[in-house]
Protein backbone atom coordinates (compact mmCIF):
# COMPACT_ATOMS: atom_id res chain seq x y z
CA UNK A 1 0.00 0.00 0.00
CA UNK A 2 1.59 3.62 -1.22
CA UNK A 3 2.33 5.65 2.08
CA UNK A 4 0.73 9.10 1.02
CA UNK A 5 2.67 12.18 1.44
CA UNK A 6 2.16 15.81 1.78
CA UNK A 7 2.82 18.31 -1.05
CA UNK A 8 5.54 19.92 1.25
CA UNK A 9 7.01 16.79 2.15
CA UNK A 10 7.26 15.73 -1.46
CA UNK A 11 8.39 19.55 -2.44
CA UNK A 12 11.33 19.09 0.43
CA UNK A 13 12.36 14.98 -1.10
CA UNK A 14 12.80 16.72 -4.42
CA UNK A 15 15.13 19.59 -3.03
CA UNK A 16 17.33 16.95 -1.70
CA UNK A 17 17.17 15.07 -4.24
CA UNK A 18 17.97 17.71 -6.85
CA UNK A 19 21.00 18.57 -4.17
CA UNK A 20 22.30 15.21 -4.46
CA UNK A 21 22.19 14.69 -8.20
CA UNK A 22 24.45 18.60 -8.33
CA UNK A 23 26.54 17.07 -5.67
CA UNK A 24 27.69 14.44 -7.68
CA UNK A 25 28.28 16.28 -10.69
CA UNK A 26 30.38 18.82 -8.75
CA UNK A 27 31.84 15.76 -6.77
CA UNK A 28 33.09 14.19 -9.94
CA UNK A 29 34.23 17.68 -11.63
CA UNK A 30 36.39 17.88 -8.92
CA UNK A 31 38.14 14.00 -8.88
CA UNK A 32 38.42 14.34 -12.72
CA UNK A 33 39.29 18.04 -12.81
CA UNK A 34 37.17 18.65 -15.44
CA UNK A 35 33.80 20.31 -15.91
CA UNK A 36 33.01 18.75 -19.45
CA UNK A 37 33.37 15.01 -18.99
CA UNK A 38 30.88 13.46 -21.53
CA UNK A 39 29.13 14.83 -24.44
CA UNK A 40 26.21 14.92 -22.46
CA UNK A 41 28.15 17.43 -20.27
CA UNK A 42 28.27 20.10 -23.33
CA UNK A 43 28.40 18.89 -26.61
CA UNK A 44 29.89 21.30 -28.64
CA UNK A 45 32.71 21.98 -25.88
CA UNK A 46 33.40 18.58 -25.39
CA UNK A 47 33.86 17.80 -29.59
CA UNK A 48 35.86 21.00 -29.84
CA UNK A 49 38.09 19.61 -26.93
CA UNK A 50 37.90 16.13 -28.33
CA UNK A 51 39.97 17.55 -31.81
CA UNK A 52 42.54 18.64 -29.65
CA UNK A 53 43.60 15.72 -27.98
CA UNK A 54 43.33 13.43 -30.70
CA UNK A 55 45.80 15.28 -32.73
CA UNK A 56 48.09 15.74 -29.80
CA UNK A 57 47.78 11.80 -29.85
CA UNK A 58 48.47 11.52 -33.60
CA UNK A 59 51.54 14.01 -33.05
CA UNK A 60 52.89 11.36 -30.47
CA UNK A 61 53.17 8.83 -32.84
CA UNK A 62 54.74 10.90 -35.18
CA UNK A 63 57.54 11.48 -32.47
CA UNK A 64 57.62 7.83 -31.55
CA UNK A 65 58.68 7.25 -34.99
CA UNK A 66 61.03 9.83 -35.21
CA UNK A 67 62.56 8.64 -31.97
CA UNK A 68 63.35 5.23 -33.89
CA UNK A 69 64.80 7.37 -36.98
CA UNK A 70 67.12 9.40 -34.06
CA UNK A 71 67.70 5.74 -32.61
CA UNK A 72 69.07 4.81 -36.30
CA UNK A 73 71.13 7.25 -36.66
CA UNK A 74 72.83 6.98 -33.14
CA UNK A 75 73.77 3.13 -34.28
CA UNK A 76 74.70 5.16 -38.10
CA UNK A 77 77.17 7.51 -36.03
CA UNK A 78 78.38 5.09 -33.57
CA UNK A 79 79.85 2.54 -36.19
CA UNK A 80 81.03 5.44 -38.69
CA UNK A 81 83.23 6.89 -35.19
CA UNK A 82 84.45 3.42 -35.10
CA UNK A 83 85.18 3.10 -38.47
CA UNK A 84 87.67 6.86 -38.02
CA UNK A 85 88.73 5.22 -34.81
CA UNK A 86 90.04 2.01 -36.40
CA UNK A 87 91.06 3.50 -40.00
CA UNK A 88 93.22 6.42 -38.35
CA UNK A 89 95.18 3.93 -36.17
CA UNK A 90 95.86 1.60 -38.85
CA UNK A 91 96.49 4.61 -41.16
CA UNK A 92 99.29 5.64 -38.33
CA UNK A 93 100.54 1.85 -38.22
CA UNK A 94 101.12 2.49 -41.96
CA UNK A 95 103.22 5.74 -42.38
CA UNK A 96 105.58 4.18 -39.16
CA UNK A 97 105.98 1.30 -41.18
CA UNK A 98 107.08 3.07 -44.22
CA UNK A 99 109.27 4.76 -42.29
CA UNK A 100 111.54 2.19 -42.18
CA UNK A 101 112.96 0.61 -45.80
CA UNK A 102 112.08 -2.88 -46.36
CA UNK A 103 114.59 -3.30 -49.59
CA UNK A 104 113.93 -4.48 -52.31
CA UNK A 105 112.94 -7.55 -54.58
CA UNK A 106 115.66 -9.03 -56.87
CA UNK A 107 114.03 -7.22 -59.95
CA UNK A 108 114.09 -8.70 -63.32
CA UNK A 109 115.80 -7.31 -66.25
CA UNK A 110 113.55 -4.98 -68.49
CA UNK A 111 114.84 -3.61 -71.74
CA UNK A 112 112.76 -0.52 -73.54
CA UNK A 113 114.76 0.35 -76.66
CA UNK A 114 115.35 4.42 -76.60
CA UNK A 115 114.84 4.88 -80.32
CA UNK A 116 111.44 4.96 -81.25
CA UNK A 117 110.86 2.92 -84.79
CA UNK A 118 107.85 3.58 -86.85
CA UNK A 119 106.17 0.64 -88.82
CA UNK A 120 106.93 2.04 -92.14
CA UNK A 121 110.68 2.63 -91.23
CA UNK A 122 112.46 -0.10 -91.18
CA UNK A 123 115.68 -0.86 -88.40
CA UNK A 124 117.87 -1.40 -91.76
CA UNK A 125 119.70 0.61 -93.63
CA UNK A 126 120.63 -0.54 -97.31
CA UNK A 127 121.50 2.52 -99.48
CA UNK A 128 125.34 2.77 -99.95
CA UNK A 129 127.15 5.86 -98.71
CA UNK A 130 124.12 6.93 -96.93
CA UNK A 131 124.95 4.95 -93.19
CA UNK A 132 122.27 5.74 -90.24
CA UNK A 133 124.87 4.40 -86.90
CA UNK A 134 121.49 3.82 -85.17
CA UNK A 135 120.42 1.17 -87.73
CA UNK A 136 121.45 -2.29 -88.91
CA UNK A 137 122.69 -3.25 -92.43
CA UNK A 138 121.09 -5.73 -94.51
CA UNK A 139 122.59 -9.15 -93.60
CA UNK A 140 123.88 -7.92 -89.38
CA UNK A 141 123.90 -10.42 -87.14
CA UNK A 142 123.12 -10.09 -83.78
CA UNK A 143 123.34 -11.97 -81.13
CA UNK A 144 121.35 -12.37 -77.24
CA UNK A 145 122.57 -14.61 -74.31
CA UNK A 146 120.53 -15.43 -71.37
CA UNK A 147 122.48 -16.50 -68.76
CA UNK A 148 119.74 -17.62 -65.61
CA UNK A 149 121.04 -17.88 -61.82
CA UNK A 150 122.87 -20.62 -62.02
CA UNK A 151 125.16 -20.03 -64.78
CA UNK A 152 123.96 -21.39 -67.83
CA UNK A 153 123.69 -19.19 -71.34
CA UNK A 154 121.60 -19.75 -74.20
CA UNK A 155 122.35 -17.66 -77.27
CA UNK A 156 120.11 -16.97 -79.98
CA UNK A 157 121.13 -15.20 -82.88
CA UNK A 158 118.67 -12.91 -85.36
CA UNK A 159 119.83 -11.54 -88.71
CA UNK A 160 118.80 -8.29 -90.05
CA UNK A 161 117.25 -8.78 -93.64
CA UNK A 162 114.94 -6.66 -95.99
CA UNK A 163 112.18 -9.02 -96.27
CA UNK A 164 112.64 -11.43 -93.54
CA UNK A 165 111.83 -15.18 -94.36
CA UNK A 166 113.65 -17.55 -92.30
CA UNK A 167 112.54 -19.15 -89.19
CA UNK A 168 113.64 -21.41 -86.75
CA UNK A 169 115.55 -21.00 -83.20
CA UNK A 170 118.44 -18.94 -84.57
CA UNK A 171 120.95 -21.26 -83.57
CA UNK A 172 123.69 -19.54 -86.25
CA UNK A 173 125.84 -16.85 -86.12
CA UNK A 174 125.36 -16.64 -89.93
CA UNK A 175 121.56 -17.29 -90.79
CA UNK A 176 119.42 -17.01 -87.65
CA UNK A 177 116.17 -15.42 -86.97
CA UNK A 178 115.65 -12.52 -89.75
CA UNK A 179 114.12 -9.12 -88.81
CA UNK A 180 113.54 -5.80 -90.18
CA UNK A 181 111.44 -4.18 -87.88
CA UNK A 182 111.08 -3.23 -84.44
CA UNK A 183 107.82 -5.99 -83.95
CA UNK A 184 109.55 -8.72 -86.13
CA UNK A 185 112.18 -8.71 -84.23
CA UNK A 186 110.67 -9.01 -80.90
CA UNK A 187 108.71 -11.44 -82.35
CA UNK A 188 111.84 -13.86 -83.41
CA UNK A 189 112.83 -13.28 -79.41
CA UNK A 190 110.25 -14.55 -78.65
CA UNK A 191 110.11 -17.05 -80.63
CA UNK A 192 113.14 -17.59 -79.83
CA UNK A 193 113.47 -18.30 -76.13
CA UNK A 194 109.73 -19.17 -75.14
CA UNK A 195 107.78 -17.63 -72.99
CA UNK A 196 109.41 -19.24 -69.90
CA UNK A 197 112.32 -17.22 -70.58
CA UNK A 198 111.25 -13.83 -71.74
CA UNK A 199 108.14 -12.03 -72.27
CA UNK A 200 107.27 -9.24 -74.89
CA UNK A 201 104.28 -7.32 -74.94
CA UNK A 202 101.83 -8.03 -77.41
CA UNK A 203 102.10 -5.37 -80.33
CA UNK A 204 99.78 -4.48 -83.29
CA UNK A 205 101.69 -3.52 -86.83
CA UNK A 206 102.67 -0.06 -85.56
CA UNK A 207 105.26 -1.42 -82.85
CA UNK A 208 107.64 1.40 -82.56
CA UNK A 209 109.65 0.31 -79.49
CA UNK A 210 111.79 -2.62 -78.53
CA UNK A 211 110.36 -3.97 -74.83
CA UNK A 212 112.02 -7.38 -73.40
CA UNK A 213 111.94 -8.52 -70.08
CA UNK A 214 113.34 -11.11 -68.36
CA UNK A 215 111.01 -13.34 -66.31
CA UNK A 216 113.91 -14.98 -63.78
CA UNK A 217 115.09 -11.78 -61.83
CA UNK A 218 118.54 -13.30 -61.27
CA UNK A 219 118.75 -13.57 -64.70
CA UNK A 220 121.46 -11.11 -67.24
CA UNK A 221 120.89 -10.63 -70.60
CA UNK A 222 123.84 -10.04 -73.27
CA UNK A 223 123.62 -8.44 -76.71
CA UNK A 224 126.29 -8.44 -79.02
CA UNK A 225 126.74 -7.51 -82.87
CA UNK A 226 128.57 -10.64 -84.46
CA UNK A 227 128.80 -9.37 -87.67
CA UNK A 228 128.76 -6.60 -89.55
CA UNK A 229 127.59 -6.59 -93.77
CA UNK A 230 129.43 -3.27 -95.08
CA UNK A 231 127.81 -0.97 -97.36
CA UNK A 232 129.80 -1.04 -100.84
CA UNK A 233 131.11 2.43 -100.71
CA UNK A 234 131.74 2.97 -97.60
CA UNK A 235 135.22 3.44 -96.51
CA UNK A 236 135.54 3.41 -92.84
CA UNK A 237 134.12 -0.17 -91.67
CA UNK A 238 133.30 1.53 -88.21
CA UNK A 239 130.34 3.62 -89.78
CA UNK A 240 129.03 0.32 -90.76
CA UNK A 241 128.27 -0.97 -86.81
CA UNK A 242 124.95 -0.20 -85.86
CA UNK A 243 124.90 1.81 -82.36
CA UNK A 244 122.82 -1.16 -80.44
CA UNK A 245 123.27 1.35 -77.21
CA UNK A 246 120.78 3.57 -78.85
CA UNK A 247 118.56 0.80 -80.47
CA UNK A 248 117.72 -1.47 -76.98
CA UNK A 249 118.53 1.36 -74.72
CA UNK A 250 121.74 1.23 -72.25
CA UNK A 251 121.34 -0.42 -68.72
CA UNK A 252 123.35 2.70 -67.03
CA UNK A 253 124.90 5.44 -67.51
CA UNK A 254 128.18 3.50 -67.21
CA UNK A 255 127.53 0.59 -69.18
CA UNK A 256 130.66 -0.02 -71.63
CA UNK A 257 130.87 -0.61 -75.68
CA UNK A 258 133.52 -3.39 -75.43
CA UNK A 259 134.68 -4.92 -79.02
CA UNK A 260 133.11 -8.24 -79.45
CA UNK A 261 134.84 -11.03 -80.44
CA UNK A 262 136.17 -11.43 -84.43
CA UNK A 263 133.25 -13.44 -86.48
CA UNK A 264 132.95 -13.89 -89.86
CA UNK A 265 133.89 -10.52 -91.44
CA UNK A 266 133.28 -8.50 -88.64
CA UNK A 267 135.34 -4.73 -88.33
CA UNK A 268 133.72 -3.42 -85.55
CA UNK A 269 130.58 -4.45 -83.31
CA UNK A 270 128.73 -3.50 -79.79
CA UNK A 271 128.00 -5.53 -76.94
CA UNK A 272 126.29 -4.69 -73.66
CA UNK A 273 125.17 -6.42 -71.27
CA UNK A 274 121.98 -5.94 -69.38
CA UNK A 275 122.06 -7.03 -65.22
CA UNK A 276 118.95 -7.83 -62.79
CA UNK A 277 119.12 -5.41 -59.95
CA UNK A 278 120.11 -7.19 -56.53
CA UNK A 279 117.69 -7.83 -54.02
CA UNK A 280 118.23 -5.72 -50.15
CA UNK A 281 115.90 -7.01 -47.81
CA UNK A 282 115.49 -5.88 -44.29
CA UNK A 283 113.78 -8.52 -42.60
CA UNK A 284 112.61 -6.56 -39.32
CA UNK A 285 111.00 -4.33 -41.89
CA UNK A 286 109.27 -6.68 -43.58
CA UNK A 287 108.18 -8.72 -40.88
CA UNK A 288 106.76 -5.59 -39.40
CA UNK A 289 105.18 -4.43 -42.62
CA UNK A 290 103.47 -8.16 -42.75
CA UNK A 291 102.14 -7.32 -38.94
CA UNK A 292 100.33 -3.98 -40.73
CA UNK A 293 98.89 -5.67 -43.88
CA UNK A 294 97.29 -8.01 -41.16
CA UNK A 295 95.72 -5.19 -39.43
CA UNK A 296 94.72 -3.83 -42.81
CA UNK A 297 92.54 -6.92 -43.53
CA UNK A 298 91.62 -7.19 -39.95
CA UNK A 299 90.34 -3.21 -39.90
CA UNK A 300 88.72 -3.85 -43.67
CA UNK A 301 86.91 -6.93 -42.14
CA UNK A 302 85.74 -5.22 -39.26
CA UNK A 303 84.38 -2.29 -41.54
CA UNK A 304 82.46 -4.66 -42.92
CA UNK A 305 80.69 -5.62 -40.25
CA UNK A 306 80.07 -2.36 -38.76
CA UNK A 307 78.54 -0.74 -41.85
CA UNK A 308 76.36 -4.31 -42.27
CA UNK A 309 75.25 -4.14 -38.55
CA UNK A 310 74.50 -0.48 -37.60
CA UNK A 311 71.02 -0.33 -38.07
CA UNK A 312 67.65 -0.54 -35.59
CA UNK A 313 65.71 -3.36 -36.56
CA UNK A 314 62.91 -2.17 -38.98
CA UNK A 315 64.76 0.71 -39.72
CA UNK A 316 66.73 1.11 -42.95
CA UNK A 317 70.12 0.94 -43.12
CA UNK A 318 71.85 4.56 -43.50
CA UNK A 319 75.33 3.40 -44.30
CA UNK A 320 74.87 0.65 -47.47
CA UNK A 321 71.14 1.87 -48.33
CA UNK A 322 71.53 4.63 -51.17
CA UNK A 323 67.63 5.40 -50.77
CA UNK A 324 67.26 6.12 -46.99
CA UNK A 325 65.36 6.49 -44.63
CA UNK A 326 62.00 8.49 -45.19
CA UNK A 327 60.87 9.75 -41.97
CA UNK A 328 57.22 11.45 -41.67
CA UNK A 329 56.95 14.78 -39.63
CA UNK A 330 53.31 14.98 -39.34
CA UNK A 331 50.42 12.57 -38.64
CA UNK A 332 48.78 12.31 -42.73
CA UNK A 333 52.69 11.87 -43.79
CA UNK A 334 52.14 14.65 -46.09
CA UNK A 335 55.53 16.50 -44.29
CA UNK A 336 58.61 14.21 -44.77
CA UNK A 337 62.71 14.20 -43.81
CA UNK A 338 64.48 11.52 -45.51
CA UNK A 339 67.95 10.90 -43.79
CA UNK A 340 70.73 9.71 -46.49
CA UNK A 341 74.40 9.67 -47.19
CA UNK A 342 75.90 10.98 -50.25
CA UNK A 343 77.98 8.12 -50.27
CA UNK A 344 77.69 4.45 -49.24
CA UNK A 345 80.69 3.40 -46.68
CA UNK A 346 80.58 -0.16 -47.89
CA UNK A 347 84.15 -1.15 -47.92
CA UNK A 348 83.81 -1.32 -52.10
CA UNK A 349 82.27 2.23 -52.38
CA UNK A 350 85.34 3.43 -50.03
CA UNK A 351 87.03 1.87 -53.01
CA UNK A 352 89.32 -1.01 -50.69
CA UNK A 353 89.36 -4.37 -52.75
CA UNK A 354 88.87 -6.92 -50.28
CA UNK A 355 86.65 -10.29 -50.30
CA UNK A 356 84.92 -10.71 -47.17
CA UNK A 357 84.43 -14.68 -47.62
CA UNK A 358 88.15 -15.15 -48.08
CA UNK A 359 89.47 -12.67 -45.80
CA UNK A 360 92.17 -11.42 -49.02
CA UNK A 361 92.85 -7.62 -49.85
CA UNK A 362 94.44 -7.18 -53.28
CA UNK A 363 95.31 -4.16 -51.56
CA UNK A 364 97.78 -5.99 -49.33
CA UNK A 365 98.69 -8.71 -52.20
CA UNK A 366 102.62 -8.71 -51.21
CA UNK A 367 102.57 -7.81 -47.28
CA UNK A 368 103.63 -4.22 -48.05
CA UNK A 369 106.62 -5.12 -49.06
CA UNK A 370 107.03 -2.45 -51.43
CA UNK A 371 106.30 1.35 -50.70
CA UNK A 372 104.25 1.46 -53.87
CA UNK A 373 101.77 -1.56 -52.16
CA UNK A 374 102.06 0.39 -49.06
CA UNK A 375 101.24 3.96 -50.43
CA UNK A 376 98.97 2.77 -52.63
CA UNK A 377 96.73 1.33 -49.66
CA UNK A 378 97.60 4.54 -47.39
CA UNK A 379 96.34 6.71 -50.16
CA UNK A 380 93.23 4.71 -50.21
CA UNK A 381 92.56 4.63 -46.18
CA UNK A 382 92.94 8.69 -46.35
CA UNK A 383 90.49 8.84 -48.93
CA UNK A 384 87.91 6.38 -46.91
CA UNK A 385 88.89 9.01 -44.00
CA UNK A 386 88.06 11.50 -45.49
CA UNK A 387 84.87 10.61 -46.82
CA UNK A 388 83.48 8.63 -43.71
CA UNK A 389 83.76 12.14 -41.85
CA UNK A 390 82.20 13.98 -44.67
CA UNK A 391 79.57 11.82 -44.23
CA UNK A 392 79.37 11.71 -40.56
CA UNK A 393 79.04 15.93 -40.64
CA UNK A 394 76.23 15.24 -42.74
CA UNK A 395 74.31 12.63 -40.73
CA UNK A 396 74.29 14.69 -37.79
CA UNK A 397 73.13 17.81 -39.32
CA UNK A 398 70.69 15.88 -40.98
CA UNK A 399 69.79 14.72 -37.42
CA UNK A 400 70.09 18.14 -35.68
CA UNK A 401 67.29 18.87 -38.34
CA UNK A 402 64.96 15.97 -37.27
CA UNK A 403 65.71 16.37 -33.55
CA UNK A 404 64.71 20.09 -34.05
CA UNK A 405 61.36 18.96 -35.39
CA UNK A 406 60.73 16.81 -32.53
CA UNK A 407 61.18 19.62 -30.47
CA UNK A 408 58.78 21.65 -32.72
CA UNK A 409 56.21 18.23 -32.21
CA UNK A 410 56.48 18.20 -28.62
CA UNK A 411 55.97 21.71 -28.24
CA UNK A 412 53.01 21.30 -30.25
CA UNK A 413 51.45 18.19 -28.33
CA UNK A 414 51.46 20.59 -24.78
CA UNK A 415 50.16 23.68 -26.29
CA UNK A 416 46.71 21.07 -28.24
CA UNK A 417 46.05 19.41 -24.82
CA UNK A 418 46.77 23.31 -23.41
CA UNK A 419 43.85 23.96 -25.51
CA UNK A 420 41.32 21.06 -24.74
CA UNK A 421 42.07 21.37 -20.69
CA UNK A 422 40.88 25.25 -21.12
CA UNK A 423 37.46 24.15 -22.74
CA UNK A 424 37.03 21.44 -20.25
CA UNK A 425 38.95 22.11 -17.37
CA UNK A 426 36.71 22.90 -13.92
CA UNK A 427 37.83 25.54 -11.43
CA UNK A 428 38.38 23.77 -8.57
CA UNK A 429 37.82 26.51 -6.48
CA UNK A 430 34.28 27.19 -7.60
CA UNK A 431 33.54 23.81 -7.50
CA UNK A 432 34.84 23.41 -3.92
CA UNK A 433 32.56 26.34 -2.77
CA UNK A 434 29.14 25.30 -4.77
CA UNK A 435 30.22 21.61 -3.00
CA UNK A 436 30.13 23.88 0.34
CA UNK A 437 26.57 25.77 -0.68
CA UNK A 438 25.31 22.28 -1.41
CA UNK A 439 26.09 20.58 1.26
CA UNK A 440 24.37 23.55 3.38
CA UNK A 441 21.64 23.65 1.35
CA UNK A 442 21.18 19.47 1.58
CA UNK A 443 21.56 20.09 5.78
CA UNK A 444 18.42 22.52 5.66
CA UNK A 445 16.67 20.50 2.88
CA UNK A 446 17.12 17.87 5.28
CA UNK A 447 16.04 19.51 8.80
CA UNK A 448 12.64 20.42 6.88
CA UNK A 449 12.16 17.60 6.09
CA UNK A 450 12.42 16.56 9.88
CA UNK A 451 10.51 19.21 11.38
CA UNK A 452 7.22 18.60 8.42
CA UNK A 453 7.32 15.02 9.78
CA UNK A 454 6.65 16.18 13.20
CA UNK A 455 4.36 19.01 12.54
CA UNK A 456 2.43 16.05 9.78
CA UNK A 457 2.40 13.62 13.39
CA UNK A 458 1.63 15.96 16.04
CA UNK A 459 -1.51 17.10 13.83
CA UNK A 460 -2.72 13.56 13.48
CA UNK A 461 -2.40 12.63 16.89
CA UNK A 462 -4.56 16.02 17.75
CA UNK A 463 -7.00 14.50 14.93
CA UNK A 464 -6.88 11.36 17.07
Amino acid sequence: MATPISGQMRANLLAVTSLNDDMTMTQNRLNTGRKVNTALDDPATYFKAQNFTNRASSIDGVNKNIALAMSNVKQADGAMTTMLKNMNAQLTAMKDAKSVASGTAAAAVAITGKVAFAATDSMLDVAANNMNANKFQNGDVVSMTITNSAGVSQTRFFQAATTPATTGNGLTATTGIQFNDAKSLMDAVKAAFGDTQITVPTLGATAANLSLTLKDPASSLNITQVTNKLNTGDVAASNNVADIGAIFGMPTAAAALAAPPVVSDLAQGRSITYSPTAATVNQASLDTRKAVADGYRTMLNQMSALVSDAYVPGQVNLLNTAAGNVVNLNADGSNKQTLKLGSMLDVATLGFNFNVATQASTDATGNFATDVELQNAMNKLDKAIQTVTREQKSLANQSAMLNNRSSFNKDMMNDLNGNSDLLIAADATVEAANLASMQTKQAFATNNMSLTKQNESGLIQLLR
